[in-house]
């Protein structure tokens, strides 16, 4: 007699000389393309010239190829993640990089498909996934926290962004960067992980609580259509033409309709992360920002408020995407030693980026960053190791 097995009611049948047998097929979580395969998937979906070579650049979020074309040609091929809004999601990232590049703002467009479309879709073992071709972002990688003046092209571009956006009217079905997505619904995931402490539970939902309020006591936030990841490196400078000089911006799959002060947070984040210090590239930013549109006191000073939001956010960025039941959060942000040093280390260098007097602190930004940490945390592995946190004044 033959046990039958099964995983999720996934079984397969192989046949071989001494007969059929049943055997388990897992579900695959992600599986990742051979280059040679994508490369026979876009000359079929795309009108380029001759034959087609790809390699494979990175791997995980989403899986990023690289693309010669016959004529050397170079464009970015993105098979998505898969996407709580799925199409619709995708669609209105392509629609709105296409109304980008028609006002001439510097940003690597989507190349469309044969039969006109901005986007497709693949499928693999784990279910259907977006692809989409870029055009390639020529110049060299922008290095915002080692150059003022690329920090500067940044801000210029992300603030010709936002002064166009207005014009664009093609976020039906993309999500919004809330404060539901950006915040609690992370929270949500986070508080699915088993070994977390109760007092790690109750510090992080008080503080969610206590951020959520800050915000609505703040009156007169713009909003608009956000990057969602302007964090300084996801752009090239361009080298040659009219365009020498700019910031060529790409990898929009995180913005959406949003808190114009989150969109301008993203920079801040990386700016203070762990410790670090780098506010002259910041101030070159929001200046390289102000050469190109005016930015209220309200959204400024609303700045620093998105930035424990987003590390939230990080945290609980995993389980929040995933669609296979994972729940743990992405390391290295999620780790114990990560929130360590991002509540030791911003507590005072973000405020005083916030700050159109940089020097002093502003009272809301203290209040926000005074973390009192316990020297005594559990020694469980990974999530249960992060320290008792009280959060005075948030």
């Amino acid at each position: 007699m033959t046990r039958r097995r099964s995983v999720a009611g996934w079984t397969r049948r192989v046949y071989s000389r001494q007969g059929a047998i049943k055997v388990d097929t897992l579900p695959v979580i992600y599986s990742t393309p051979l280059a040679e395969a994508v490369a026979d998937f876009v000359s079929a979906h795309c009108d380029l010239p001759g034959s087609i070579e790809c390699e494979l650049l990175y791997r995980g979020w989403n899986d990023i190829f690289e693309v010669w074309a016959k004529n050397g040609e170079r464009f970015i091929f993105r098979l998505s993640k898969r996407r709580a809004c799925g199409d619709a999601d995708v669609a209105s990232e392509t629609a709105f990089l296409a109304y980008l590049d028609r006002t001439d703002i510097p940003v690597a467009a989507a190349i469309p498909m044969r039969d006109g479309s901005l986007f497709t879709s693949a499928f693999f073992p784990e279910g259907r996934r977006p692809a989409v071709l870029f055009r390639y972002a020529e110049g060299r990688p922008s290095q915002a926290r080692s150059s003022a003046a690329d920090a500067r092209a940044n801000g210029v571009t992300l603030a010709r962004i936002h002064d166009v956006a207005g014009g664009f009217a093609g976020d039906k079905g993309r999500y919004p960067l809330d404060l539901n997505h950006l915040l609690h619904r992370p929270l949500s995931a986070i508080l699915t992980l088993e070994d977390l402490s109760d007092s790690v539970r109750t510090g992080l939902v008080d503080l969610t609580r206590r951020l959520s309020s800050a915000l609505a006591e703040r009156d007169g936030l713009s909003w608009t259509r956000c990057h969602g990841d302007c964090h300084g490196y996801n752009a090239q400078i361009a080298l040659e033409g009219p365009r020498a000089g700019q910031a060529v911006f790409f990898d929009f799959d995180e913005g959406g309709p949003g808190y114009l002060a989150y969109d301008l947070e993203v920079f801040l984040w990386n700016c203070v992360l762990f410790g670090r210090k780098d506010h002259a590239f910041w101030h070159a930013f929001i200046e390289g920002y102000r050469t190109i549109r005016e930015l209220s006191h309200a959204d400024f000073e609303a700045v620093h408020l998105f930035v424990p939001i987003r590390h939230m956010g990080l945290m609980g960025s995993t389980p929040v995407v995933s669609t296979n039941g994972g729940v743990k959060p992405c390391p290295p942000i999620g780790s114990p030693d990560s929130w360590i040093l991002f509540c030791r280390g911003n507590r005072r260098s973000c405020c005083r980026a916030c700050s159109d007097q940089p020097t002093p602190l502003c009272a809301d930004s203290r209040t926000f960053f005074q973390y009192q940490l316990s020297p005594l945390w559990s020694k469980t592995p990974y999530v249960g190791s992060w320290p008792t946190a009280t959060v005075a004044g948030v």
